[in-house]
């Protein structure tokens, strides 16, 4: 990227990102979304059966599920922040990126904890605060998966880059959640209903549709991010 983009722009930008490497982008979202599946079969139905032969317990679930969501998150992050507007073909470069997933996980998960927990309770004091935190952090993770310092330096560099862009920060990062998540609950949907009428009412085999889903809407929404980050780099002048 080398100029700045309007919100639509920087959608569309991170739309045909992922269109270009949409094969693995996919493959590492859908890891992580079928992993937590299996966990959540286990763990709802212990004992013998076609998906889960031991119990696992919820607590082991959880944790085992967040860190590979984690893990995910910033190895799409990192994959997104390599190939510029243009494809990935080496496979080695995924297998980078998983590496750098795997290194950055404590600060992008501090990072996490910390944007969602201080915006949850901004939320709680009159919503306003909670948009203005939420959005002033909205690149964080991205440092915290791509760069080198710790948690709080992503959230002071990403307080930085929005500093004056706030408007702008807020329209794309609304765009690039909301219309990824109501693509991907309109499949969710559609999928449900073909697998009710054709008699797999199941909720192993929905679940793991609506898992699939979600997976596919990660890396547009992860993509987005990182149109973001750079976008927000170019208008502040500040070096990368």
């Amino acid at each position: 990227m080398s100029e700045p983009r309007g919100a639509g722009a920087l959608l569309g930008w991170a739309w045909r990102l992922y269109l270009a490497n949409w094969r693995p982008a996919l493959a590492i979202a859908a890891t992580a979304s079928v992993v937590e599946w299996l966990l959540t079969v286990a763990t709802a139905h212990p004992g013998p059966g076609p998906f889960a032969t031991v119990a696992v317990p919820s607590p082991l679930g959880a944790i085992v599920s967040a860190i590979f969501a984690i893990w995910s998150s910033a190895t799409l992050l990192n994959f997104f922040g390599g190939p510029a507007d243009g494809p990935r073909t080496d496979g080695g470069a995924v297998m980078a990126c998983a590496r750098l997933g795997l290194l950055r996980l404590w600060p992008f998960f501090v990072t996490s904890v910390v944007v969602g927990l201080v915006g949850g309770v901004g939320f709680l004091l009159l919503i306003i605060p909670g948009v203005w935190l939420i959005t002033r952090w909205g690149v964080a993770i991205v440092v915290a998966a791509t760069g080198r310092g710790p948690a709080v330096a992503a959230l002071s560099r990403s307080f930085a880059l929005t500093a004056g862009h706030f408007w702008h920060a807020l329209g794309t990062l609304l765009l690039g959640t909301l219309l990824p998540s109501l693509l991907a609950a309109a499949a969710t949907a559609a999928g449900t209903a073909i697998l009710t009428v054709i008699g797999l009412r199941g909720s192993a085999g929905i679940g793991l549709w609506g898992a699939l889903m979600a997976a596919a809407a990660s890396p547009w929404s992860m993509a987005t991010l990182v149109a973001l980050y750079d976008d927000l780099v170019l208008r502040s002048g500040a070096a990368d």
